[in-house]
Parts: structure tokens; sequence; C-alpha cells
């Protein structure tokens, strides 16, 4: 049986829920919400990705870049062995202009088999994006931070089409 009491000093409102137990409004509360229904939320409509054209096929040039505003974003477009590639210019560590910074090779350090430095050497083939701010670095490829797997560039996909090339967009 559950009966309200009220105390004579300023307490906290308590229920007496058997012989001797009590519960505190809060801990009425989470009962309260836990014998409620869930809310099914209806489902919402897909974002739909929308093409924009961004620029000529021919403005991007093999290892360049290009950095273009569209709405109320920028959008870093590359070339990397004849593929275009579209991250949005915001570095994921604090928000800084990434696509703007230095495009270099990746950089590793050679070792022996007793583990001693053989010095920095460029890793041939590869492609990095370094951002200006704090030196974050992300392979160009993948978009990838390169020490830290789940910090990541924004990609947008992209489609070169009758000389032009075409980011996506949600909205």
């Amino acid at each position: 049986m559950l009966t309200d009491v009220t105390l004579s000093t300023p307490r906290p409102h308590r229920v007496l829920i058997g012989r001797n137990t009590w519960l505190s409004d809060f801990s009425l509360a989470l009962l309260r919400v836990a014998a409620k229904p869930p809310v099914v939320k209806p489902p919402q409509k897909a974002n739909v990705v929308k093409q924009v054209l961004v620029a000529r096929e021919d403005d991007i040039p093999e290892g360049g870049r290009v950095v273009v505003a569209i709405a109320d974003m920028e959008i870093g477009l590359f070339r990397v062995d004849g593929t275009v590639l579209a991250y949005r210019n915001e570095c994921p560590h604090q928000g800084g202009p990434v696509c703007q910074g230095r495009l270099m090779q990746g950089v590793e350090e050679r070792l022996d088999e007793e583990r001693r430095s053989l010095g920095i050497h460029y890793v041939a083939g590869s492609a990095h994006l370094v951002c200006p701010w704090h030196g974050w670095e992300f392979d160009l490829r993948s978009g990838r931070h390169c020490g830290h797997d789940a910090a990541r560039l924004l990609a947008h996909p992209v489609t070169v089409r009758d000389g032009g090339v075409y980011v996506g967009i949600r909205g």
C-alpha cells in the first residue's frame, strides 16, 4: 500500500511502500519513467545527397588542390594519381583549415635489427596533408590521421562527368 507522508521538518518527500521501505521523489520519478512505454519517433527523411558542380576537371592539377566554398562550408578538392578527392576544410582536431595545409609525402623512421634509428625518410608514392594549425597529418587517399585511425577527414563523394567536378552534399 502506498501512502504519502508529510514530515514536520523540511525533508525530501518520501513514500512508504512497505513495512519499513521508503522511496524518495527521485526513486519514484525513476519508477515512473521506467513504467512509461517508449516513445516511437516517426521515420525521418533520409538526407538526400545532391550533386553540386564545384570546378572544371582541368582546374585541379595532378598533385594539387583547389578549395571551394559551397553554401556555408568549404571543400578541398585534391587530385592524386588521376583521382579527384573531396574533404571538408575542417580538421577533426580543432577545426583548423586542414585543406589549406602542406601537401607532402609521408615520413617514416627506419630502424635496424637492434631498433636503432637509420634516419627519417620520405615514403615514395604516399600523399599526406598536414593541418596548418597543429600539424595533424592525414593520408590524402583515405582521409585517415597517420597515428590515430579514429581521426578522419570528412569525405564527400565526387563525380567527374562532362569535364565538370561534382561534389555530393547532404541536405
